[in-house]
């Protein structure tokens, strides 16, 4: 037979035409805790003339690790003014019941791209709710350091009573912005959604911990460009007072040392007239490389259109492999307002 946590005594809360609230503290049984409020949604009121609102109190943690106890049982009964009748009697949405997620679970990465880096982590415990019906699901990853790495979903999914598995995944590409090293430990939180009000029924279960990770081997761009690095500057190479080319300079960092190809368009103030294009290899190291384009004055100046000059985006592969090449990075980068008859034809 299942032991049920014992019920303290009801306290009821006057209120002169308005609402009467009783609270019913739950907890474990022989365990005491630190009490916490936290708002609990307003029933709807019974008539024009009354209201109700009302306030749980969530006992402290004292189940074991990935299980909760329901924290109040609310129960608000409107009133109406000048009667001493109830009008009616609505419960506000309590927590079902013992909800549990396993501590341990299955782990699987995702390559979706097949590229050799992970897009997703997905880990499967176990979840057992004593209610059938819609509830909220949030989790977080940490590192070894507790530095929260990703918050994810699922949100809001619907459950069966009894144990069902619980599919959480999290974003190979927040994991590698993180910087954060694995094993990561999964934090997980569960409300359940009343026809009133949420409740939360499971707060901060924290999990097995996952294999240990390398952030670098989540999903990343292998070449990147660093928005901020971008300058521009135009260059008089004879001093005749004209500018003989744009040279516009930045960092690219790659992972693969070689021979790369880069290459950019320059546009005015239509996206499709270019005014001028820049193709050239450069040998680059692991890590972050400088690099310039220099854009030819005598195009810029043929073309008659005058600046700002926008790189929307630039290609740098690996000279030995274009077959390979990754898609164009995206820059959006503008220039200062030149005008064409500044360069030189």
């Amino acid at each position: 037979m299942r032991a049920y946590p014992k019920r303290g005594r009801s306290r009821p809360l006057l209120a002169i035409g308005l609402v009467a609230i009783s609270i019913v503290f739950t907890g474990c049984a022989g365990a005491q805790g630190t009490a916490r409020s936290s708002p609990v949604s307003p029933v709807s009121p019974a008539s024009p003339t009354a209201n109700a609102s009302a306030t749980a109190t969530q006992v402290g943690d004292c189940c074991a690790l990935g299980t909760k106890e329901p924290y109040a049982l609310v129960t608000a009964r409107p009133t109406t003014v000048g009667s001493r009748k109830p009008a009616a009697t609505s419960n506000v949405s309590a927590a079902p019941g013992r909800v549990a997620v396993s501590p341990k679970f299955d782990e699987q990465v995702m390559d979706s791209n097949h590229d050799g880096l992970i897009d997703k982590l997905i880990l499967t415990p176990t979840i057992s709710v004593p209610t059938a019906g819609n509830y909220v699901v949030g989790a977080r990853l940490f590192s070894q350091s507790g530095v929260q790495v990703i918050s994810a979903g699922p949100g809001e999914i619907a459950l069966v009573a009894g144990s069902q598995p619980l599919s959480l995944e999290f974003g190979g590409t927040y994991i590698f912005k993180s910087g954060q090293w694995g094993p990561y430990t999964p934090v997980v939180t569960v409300s359940y959604e009343g026809e009133v009000a949420t409740t939360l029924v499971l707060t901060d279960a924290a999990l097995d911990q996952t294999q240990a990770y390398d952030y670098m081997q989540f999903q990343h761009d292998r070449t990147a460009v660093d928005p901020k690095s971008m300058s521009s500057k135009p260059v008089d190479t004879n001093g005749d007072g004209l500018y003989d080319e744009l040279d516009i300079t930045g960092i690219v960092t790659v992972e693969t040392p070689g021979l790369y190809e880069i290459n950019s368009g320059m546009y005015g103030k239509e996206p499709f007239g270019q005014v001028a294009a820049v193709y050239m290899t450069r040998q680059l190291a692991i890590g972050a490389n400088s690099f310039t384009l220099a854009y030819k004055g005598s195009d810029i100046a043929k073309s008659g259109v005058d600046g700002p000059y926008t790189l929307f985006e630039l290609e740098v592969y690996l000279d030995s492999d274009p077959a390979d090449a990754p898609g164009p990075i995206h820059l959006n980068y503008t220039t200062p307002p030149y005008k064409a008859s500044q360069f030189s034809r």
